[in-house]
């Protein structure tokens, strides 16, 4: 969640895989398919989906994902989607 104009707002950072990262003509599709099965399954309205490429994410050592660190990159517009 990022803070937006006084509201929280969900924003869903998804690192593509080499894989996916070839199929473009996909990622709407998976997008779509994201923010539907997040409504239908928990109620919330997803913002925003940013594809990110392979390597992208921010990780610790042991390679976690750094959630503070994806919003903070999120907020700053740091990030270069693709």
């Amino acid at each position: 969640g990022v803070d937006q104009d006084g509201a929280e707002r969900l924003v869903m950072v998804v690192e593509l895989s080499r894989e996916w990262f070839g199929r473009r003509a996909e990622w709407k599709a998976i997008g779509d398919l994201l923010r539907s099965h997040i409504n239908n399954s928990f109620q919330i309205a997803l913002g925003e989906t940013v594809f990110l490429g392979p390597g992208a994410l921010p990780r610790t050592s042991s390679g976690k994902v750094q959630r503070g660190q994806c919003r903070s990159h999120y907020s700053a517009g740091t990030f270069a989607p693709v």
